[in-house]
């Protein structure tokens, strides 16, 4: 008996199949959200598809034999088009209600395309649901997929400490950085060089924060740099929160953030604040312009203090004083170089932080010191090749910042005169030789910001920078 119940239901099975097989009748719907991978059974994987807000993704319905069908949404957050771009929501004819929208066709077995938008961002996962149903047979067989509208809030740059700075940008955007802007320079996140690390944490930010985890684990956002040093890497390139590591080179750094779903790349600046250019070329050629114009300035100076006063040719003790008043008047007043060193890619200084009256940060070898000591040094330079010694000249320095600030001249420019007397004494040696990196740390001035600045590698470039020389007196009168 249990054998022929067996042999009957296995008969009944294969009768149903071959009449499925042939039958037209029997109808199957189906709705596939386009590159969407569906589980085994069919069905759209959890969460559903994310879709950017203001985008569109296309679905495909068709059914097995043909006939009237429909699709319905409830979602006021989505909109349905038959066109990629452009066109009119559907329905067209049917009008919306509380109870949602339906839009009828005749489907056919031909997989028809419609274009789901996202206009409002979903309060939470897969919230907005479409079903297709096959309405000309009992009992309607459907498929439902499932959308997730969300929204790029905006991006987050963030350097924890040693004080906590922060800046964002907007998404989808190109972001533009100047260094050459003062009072704009466009946004970025600073990382100076005495910050304790150089790391910097970037956060995609989404409108609605509590998808975030299953957003990033289910959409291919990607992170790249577009420009900068060659140095720094990202911990990671694929998650929504990483963090760009040991960057160690001065400059722009522009970061591109792909949220995956077709929607403009976004942008981050990172700046390492350059210092000026490399000066030391600069250097070495007005060194020998000094030691060449020192000794001519001092002689046309003896000579105008003579036309002036003719007794001045009998009376050498003052002349001698004539001169001196001349020559502190130099210092006082007229011996400042304005220094603006500029690489050829036009990335140092960066002036948001680097200006400074006129004298800017500068970079000697790898090491970042205030114009004003390169000023100094110079001066030292002058002074020696005017003839007066070096102990004369660091006195009158003492003197001179009294009489500005009541203090004491400071160990940086005191360090700077001693690097021109080192310059006028070891005259047939070059530049580059006698200046050392650890002779050049000796003038940094702990007063000042040299600490918070990169150097720049690159020389000043001759067509960007520019270098004016102080127009000096020959007397107190001129």
């Amino acid at each position: 008996m249990k054998r022929t119940l067996i042999l009957i239901m296995t008969l009944a099975l294969t009768t149903w199949s071959l009449r499925a097989g042939v039958n037209p009748q029997i109808t199957e719907a189906y709705m596939n959200i386009v590159g969407f991978t569906d589980d085994p059974d069919g069905k759209e994987a959890s969460p559903g598809d994310f879709i950017a807000l203001g985008s569109r993704k296309e679905i495909k319905c068709w059914v097995n034999v043909a006939g009237r069908a429909s699709l319905s949404w409830v979602s006021t957050k989505i909109e349905v088009y038959d066109s990629a771009t452009g066109g009119t929501p559907l329905p067209t004819k049917t009008a919306s209600s509380s109870a949602g929208y339906k839009y009828e066709f005749d489907a056919t077995t031909t997989p028809r395309s419609f274009f789901i938008k996202g206009v409002d961002v979903s309060d939470g996962l897969a919230e907005e649901t479409l079903l297709f149903e096959a309405l000309h047979v009992e009992p309607y067989p459907h498929d439902i997929v499932a959308f997730t509208v969300v929204r790029l809030d905006s991006i987050w740059a963030i350097k924890p400490d040693p004080n906590e700075r922060m800046e964002s940008f907007p998404p989808h955007v190109s972001v533009n950085c100047s260094a050459f802007s003062i009072v704009n320079p466009g946004r970025h996140l600073p990382v100076f060089r005495n910050d304790s690390n150089h790391d910097s944490v970037l956060a995609a930010l989404m409108m609605t924060p509590d998808m975030f985890d299953t957003y990033d684990a289910n959409v291919s956002v990607t992170w790249r740099k577009i420009s900068g040093p060659d140095s720094g890497d990202f911990n990671e390139t694929d998650k929504m929160l990483v963090r760009y590591e040991n960057p160690t080179i001065g400059g722009i750094y522009k970061l591109g953030f792909d949220f995956g779903l077709g929607t403009p790349e976004s942008q981050v600046n990172i700046v390492l604040p350059l210092a000026g250019a490399n000066m030391m070329t600069w250097l070495g050629s007005e060194r020998r312009y000094i030691e060449d114009y020192a000794p001519q300035h001092k002689a046309e100076t003896r000579a105008d203090c003579i036309e002036m006063n003719p007794l001045l040719a009998v009376e050498p003790l003052l002349l001698e004083l004539e001169m001196t008043v001349s020559f502190a008047n130099l210092s006082a007043y007229d011996f400042d170089y304005s220094m603006y060193p500029v690489n050829a890619s036009r990335q140092a200084p960066f002036q948001r932080y680097a200006a400074n009256n006129f004298y800017w940060y500068v970079t000697l070898r790898d090491v970042v010191v205030h114009g004003s000591k390169i000023n100094n040094m110079l001066w030292g330079l002058f002074s020696r090749g005017w003839g007066w010694t070096e102990a004369e000249i660091r006195a009158g320095a003492h003197l001179n910042q009294l009489a500005r600030t009541l203090r004491m001249d400071g160990v940086g420019s005191q360090n700077a005169l001693g690097l021109g007397f080192e310059l006028h004494t070891r005259s047939s040696e070059l530049t580059s030789d006698i200046l050392t990196e650890s002779l050049i740390t000796s003038i940094q001035d702990p007063a000042l910001d040299e600490e918070i600045f990169w150097p720049c590698s690159d020389p000043a470039d001759g067509n960007e920078n520019s270098f004016v020389r102080p127009s000096l007196r020959t007397t107190q009168y001129d």
